[in-house]
């Protein structure tokens, strides 16, 4: 799962254009996108074992697992489903209580 797709889920449509910059469609405030992108990289970037960046993202059926090239740990990540919003503010407050 790339980037683009995780951001286009999270936040609304998005592209990339020439210059292979990410252009995020409507209006953000940078905490939030700051907030997409800690996630992101938590998630799918760094190890959950030894926090190395270190790692691959590997597809196995239908399971995505992050493998750490550094210390050879391998945990499966959850895959983000279409339909998915970035929820901020007192929507993310309730949320979070609910959890």
């Amino acid at each position: 799962m790339s980037l683009l797709e995780n951001d286009s889920v999270c936040m609304g449509s998005g592209s990339v254009d020439g210059n292979n910059q990410l252009i995020i469609k409507g209006r953000f405030q940078q905490k939030q996108i700051e907030n997409v992108l800690r996630r992101y990289i938590k998630e799918y970037v760094t190890c959950h074992t030894c926090r190395s960046p270190e790692t691959t993202l590997q597809k196995e059926m239908r399971l995505f697992f992050l493998q750490c090239e550094k210390c050879g740990s391998r945990c499966s990540v959850v895959s983000i489903k279409s339909g998915f919003q970035a929820v901020t503010g007192k929507r993310a407050a309730a949320r979070a209580r609910q959890q």
